[in-house]
């Protein structure tokens, strides 16, 4: 969740609570700590930082166009583990770099690291439509989430129009 409810554990739990993603909900536990690893660095030099404790990662995220860059990929699966997988660390090293190579570069860099060596099961690409409403639902494997944010059949949903 990087940044999101505070950069906190009670803040992430919060803010999963607010979704309807409880424990109860879920029929499991709900974990959150901020303790993060440097996974490798990118050929860029980037870091990939990754939740020291994933024994299993399921990616669940929106695919729409961002609001500050277009690109072929912006609000998806690749950014959400670029973003997010990394905690609050991670979104900070990300955002940072994207300010001088820009959010394609590091988002691809990045996540292409991730789906090598992190324990992503699938993913979960919950496509939205121009007008925020959800169009598509498909689960992919790790394999297939580039291609799939990249397709012109995310893009048509979308509205966005690639680079």
């Amino acid at each position: 969740m990087g940044s999101h409810g505070g950069a906190t554990p009670d803040g992430h739990t919060g803010l999963l609570r607010v979704l309807g993603i409880t424990e109860d909900s879920m029929g499991c536990p709900v974990k959150s700590q901020m303790n993060v690893v440097v996974l490798t660095r990118t050929p860029e030099g980037f870091p990939v930082y990754l939740d020291r404790e994933a024994d299993g990662i399921v990616e669940v995220n929106r695919i729409k166009p961002h609001t500050e860059f277009s690109g072929d990929i912006e609000n998806g699966l690749m950014k959400m583990m670029t973003t997010g997988l990394g905690k609050h660390q991670g979104a900070l090293s990300a955002h940072r770099y994207s300010v001088q190579y820009g959010y394609q570069t590091v988002i691809t860099s990045i996540g292409r690291e991730i789906l090598k060596r992190a324990p992503i099961l699938f993913g979960l690409a919950l496509v939205e439509n121009a007008y925020d409403e959800t169009a598509r639902i498909t689960a992919l494997p790790q394999d297939l989430f580039e291609e799939t944010e990249t397709s012109r059949m995310c893009h048509r949903f979308t509205g966005a129009t690639g680079t």
